[in-house]
């Protein structure tokens, strides 16, 4: 399972099934944006309940 990350915002887009879905959503970001450059990154989270644990507190704090 892959995770897209905003390093911007620190915000969490997915999950993706596919490492190619979560590139394709990047790239079709990159082209959306005025510049082209999104800061988007794609994590590979192989227990996705884990990362959400060690990442509550983040992810909290960037809907807040």
């Amino acid at each position: 399972m892959y995770i897209v990350t905003d390093l911007n915002s620190d915000s969490a887009i997915g999950p993706f099934e596919m490492y190619e879905d979560a590139i394709s959503f990047i790239a079709k970001v990159d082209e959306m944006s005025y510049l082209n450059e999104s800061g988007l990154e794609v994590l590979d989270v192989s227990t996705p309940e884990d990362w959400l644990l060690e990442n509550m507190d983040s992810i909290l704090m960037a809907n807040c």
